[in-house]
């Protein structure tokens, strides 16, 4: 690990919390560098528009770590702020907040239970290279479990007074395999038929006093088919991925093929490759 990382992950006061080394090669030029991403996993590319941005809410992950890669200009700065909501950490109802600088080199790990939300993201990318969790079997067949995986994100209110939180119990058990590939296919067939934006979840107490969450679904204004440009080169073609769309100019592309990606950044000056390259035993699969 590296010295900026050690002292970055100092100052953390919530357990599980942290930062990791993103290791990656220089691609040329100065900051041009290709990031290698070792999974078969899908990896969600999180887009925030150019208008300024923030969530305006904490979001809770139950079953699901998020380890977000911050890609835009290295001098801007994100607002990220925490609350460790999980019932039973030793860093329960513990706050942070700090600023963060884009950079290929690095990542967060935000595990599940962790509130978090962002402020300043207009024109960043995230990657979100993620990590699921399901109940221990025991608890899968408990009356108690409200948690499903169509019910993961829970919302609270950025205001919200830290003697309030009453606490959460996040999933413990890392899924298979079976479970990654299932979610892609899923995302791959269902995404572009979506016609509401992304959903937030809120807790919400009735008149009889219980408490349930309940989900809440913007619809998308209108749902415009992307013309695709042709290429009069045989095989050569542009194909639509799946996209979920999260606000006016926000959303979320899943890339869900099984296979190993990486990430190739150019950095902010002019740059072009001055050359042809030509793979013999590569295909290539872009999104610019």
């Amino acid at each position: 690990m590296n010295k900026d990382i050690i002292e970055l992950n100092k100052n953390i006061n919530i357990v599980g919390l942290h930062w990791i080394s993103r290791w990656r090669v220089n691609n040329g030029k100065k900051d041009s560098y290709v990031v290698p991403f070792a999974t078969t996993y899908p990896i969600n590319i999180i887009y925030h528009g150019k208008s300024k941005f923030k969530y305006g809410q904490y979001g809770i992950h139950l079953g699901q770590q998020d380890t977000l890669t911050f890609l835009g200009n290295k001098n801007q700065k994100i607002l990220a702020k925490f609350i460790d909501c999980r019932k039973y950490s030793p860093t329960f109802k513990s706050v942070l907040s700090f600023y963060i600088t884009p950079s290929s080199s690095r990542t967060l790990i935000i595990p599940p239970g962790v509130a978090h939300t962002f402020h300043h993201l207009e024109n960043i990318f995230t990657l979100n290279s993620y990590t699921l969790f399901l109940p221990k079997i025991d608890r899968l067949f408990s009356k108690d479990l409200t948690w499903s995986p169509n019910n993961d994100v829970i919302n609270l209110p950025e205001d919200i007074n830290i003697d309030d939180i009453e606490g959460y119990e996040p999933m413990t058990e890392e899924a298979s395999d079976l479970v990654y590939h299932r979610i892609a296919d899923i995302q791959s067939e269902g995404l572009n038929k979506h016609a509401f934006l992304h959903s937030e979840t809120r807790k919400i107490r009735l008149d009889n006093g219980d408490n349930v969450n309940l989900r809440f679904r913007e619809k998308i204004a209108s749902n415009l088919k992307i013309l695709l440009p042709l290429s009069t080169i045989l095989g050569v073609e542009f194909r639509q991925i799946p996209t979920m769309q999260t606000g006016e100019e926000s959303g979320i592309v899943p890339l869900t093929r099984k296979s190993p990606m990486y990430l190739v950044e150019h950095g902010d000056e002019d740059y072009n490759f001055d050359s042809y390259g030509l793979h013999l035993g590569q295909e290539d699969h872009l999104t610019f």
